[in-house]
């Protein structure tokens, strides 16, 4: 009868010993997580990017005379540290679509821009080393009003119809680079990043969005993380 109560008795220590060693490891994690996490901040995004459309392999002979437009993105910018490394990034901007066909195009005679005037949400993984990061995530919008310039019969508002007009919503991916330097108690990034559709963005010509962005934020992180 010792010996049982003995037995018992050495394995309730052990499970004893076994559950303060978890909740140790449990609060090791957990200040890990907490203390060296990334920080959360909100930034103002204010800067020019070039966008171009991909017009598919089917419309091949436009790429020669496709040209890039210098176009507005301006909104805000969200970063939600999670762990040391790892944070998630949504943005809210307005954002402007569009491109150029030279003189002679093949689909029009005249050199025409399109501009597409749209609101833009991304949402991004963020992988941080040290000042460095990478990024990468989906992005949807919706064209709100878009206008084509040119000195033919077709300028104006473009039509959104559903024949051989413009889509409203578009969808697809961005993906990028920054780095980050102190500067006093604030911090500023450089960030480069690409986009591109995976909708085309008219019902007659094939014309998916592409984008090259280069911008420079400046922001205060949060004196207490979210998570």
């Amino acid at each position: 009868m010792k010996h049982l109560t003995d037995s018992i008795n050495r394995k309730a220590r052990v499970h004893g010993k076994l559950t303060i060693l978890n909740l140790i490891v449990g609060l090791v994690l957990i200040t890990t997580l907490y203390s060296f996490g990334q920080s959360s901040h909100v930034a103002i995004v204010v800067t020019t990017s070039d966008v171009n459309f991909n017009y598919g392999g089917k419309n091949a002979e436009l790429k020669s005379s496709k040209e890039s437009v210098r176009a507005l993105r301006a909104g805000l910018s969200f970063q939600a540290g999670v762990t040391k490394h790892f944070s998630w990034v949504g943005e809210l901007y307005y954002a402007t679509k569009g491109g150029t066909l030279s003189t002679g195009n093949g689909l029009i005679q005249d050199k025409s821009t399109i501009k597409l005037y749209s609101a833009e949400l991304p949402i991004m993984a963020r992988v941080h080393m040290g000042r460095f990061y990478l990024n990468a995530g989906p992005y949807a919008s919706y064209i709100f009003s878009g206008r084509i310039t040119t000195s033919g019969p077709e300028a104006g508002r473009v039509s959104f119809n559903n024949t051989d007009g413009f889509k409203r919503f578009d969808w697809g991916w961005q993906a990028g680079a920054g780095y980050v330097f102190d500067v006093k108690k604030s911090k500023l990034a450089l960030d480069v990043r690409y986009g591109h559709g995976l909708t085309s963005l008219s019902r007659d010509i094939t014309r998916y969005n592409q984008m090259l962005s280069f911008s420079v934020t400046m922001f205060k992180p949060f004196k207490e993380n979210i998570f």
